[in-house]
């Protein structure tokens, strides 16, 4: 096995997100080797996703997809939602007129120049009601507004946040 054949950390957390943004479950292939160990590189990238999980698992664990899985504008941003009540039999289904949504997440895959994210599937639900945005890891609300059909979001400084790599947003209702 040649290292290059090993995903990174941020190329693995691409792939469990859109898969689960789009209903599905990843499955993260690690086996043992024939002496009955985890090589190093694996236990690694399965470390990190554990601590990646442990502060960001809300967005994944229990989750739906939302209306629209990959932002339009900006693909480097995965939508997830949670459901006032989880639907065991059918948790791949996007949300209905009757479902009460408690919380969207949009997970970011690139930190944007400037710290300014810029997208656009959400304009609907912002315009629809008073939301509250904030950053998994990072203390306090999010300032954002919305400009021509985009919303823009003003993201804390790269370096006070908890994770390095795959952000975490909530948009939750006030």
């Amino acid at each position: 096995m040649a290292i290059e054949d090993v995903l990174s950390i941020e190329h693995l957390l691409k792939e469990v997100v859109s898969t689960v943004s789009c209903g599905g479950n990843a499955l993260i292939n690690v086996g043992p080797t024939k002496e009955g160990t985890i090589a190093a590189i694996f236990q690694e990238r399965l470390l990190a996703l554990g601590d990646w999980l442990s502060l960001n698992g809300e967005a994944i664990y229990g989750s739906s997809p939302w209306h629209s899985q990959n932002d339009t504008r900006n693909g480097d941003v995965w939508y997830t939602c949670v459901k006032s009540t989880f639907n065991a039999r059918h948790p791949s289904s996007r949300p209905r007129r009757a479902d009460m949504i408690t919380a969207i997440y949009a997970v970011v895959l690139k930190w944007p120049e400037n710290n300014l994210l810029v997208i656009s599937d959400i304009v609907q639900d912002l315009h629809s009601g008073t939301y509250e945005v904030t950053m998994i890891g990072s203390e306090g609300h999010l300032k954002w507004n919305i400009d021509s059909g985009l919303v823009y979001i003003r993201l804390p400084d790269k370096a006070t946040v908890k994770s390095n790599y795959a952000w975490t947003l909530k948009f939750k209702p006030k």
